[in-house]
């Protein structure tokens, strides 16, 4: 009868060294839990600070809104579309033609937020004079770079008339809407800008250019 050798047992070596790798753990733990437990109380102070630095500029901007003046940017209509400017921009007012780049915080009347640009940092562009939601081209007709302003919009001049951008739960073509615009750039192609438009200066921009840039 012919007996089998046993292959030596690799299992005894690696049950050592795991062996060896929990007693260390267990050595180091405290010193391990107090450095976790330091670094998520770290960072639930900043996030909490974050938090309160938010609050606090949210309140400015809230009180700041309040004080403003309404002004009302449409004749023939005195409701239909209310500018309340909050901090001023400098500049020249854009004129027809002119492309804008601006970010915008849409909310509903009862303050629920149902889109935002700042989120993702990826400013909205569009060219005053074409067709588009009729109060973002009344609106930005008479604001210059760095301007804020409320803007609140009657469904007329919001999206009664245009489809609602998908994504944007809780807006009908019946809702009246506020949005919270800021101006950063505004320029005529060719005049005293590039004739292509170009992308607003973000990371998301700079991507798409080096996507173009590997396709040629």
């Amino acid at each position: 009868m012919m007996v089998r050798a046993r292959k030596p047992c690799q299992r005894s070596t690696a049950h050592s060294h795991e062996s060896r790798y929990y007693f260390f753990l267990l050595k180091v733990s405290p010193t391990v839990k107090a450095s976790k437990a330091a670094l998520i109380q770290r960072l639930k102070s900043e996030k909490d600070e974050k938090i309160a630095k938010g609050s606090a500029e949210q309140r400015a901007i809230e009180a700041a809104i309040t004080a403003a003046p309404k002004q009302h940017l449409v004749n023939t209509d005195k409701n239909g579309v209310i500018k309340q400017q909050y901090k001023k921009g400098k500049g020249n007012i854009p004129r027809s033609g002119a492309y804008v780049f601006f970010h915008c915080t849409s909310k509903l009347l009862n303050g629920t937020q149902v889109h935002s640009t700042r989120d993702n940092d990826k400013p909205f562009s569009l060219e005053l004079g074409k067709p588009h939601v009729p109060c973002w081209i009344i609106a930005l007709s008479t604001m210059m770079v760095g301007e804020k302003a409320l803007i609140t919009c009657q469904p007329k001049y919001a999206f009664y008339s245009i489809p609602v951008p998908d994504g944007w739960s809780g807006v009908h073509r019946t809702s009246t809407l506020q949005f919270d615009i800021e101006v950063i750039r505004s320029f005529v192609p060719g005049k005293d800008g590039p004739k292509a438009i170009p992308r607003p200066q973000d990371k998301s921009a700079k991507v798409a250019e080096d996507e173009e840039n590997d396709e040629l």
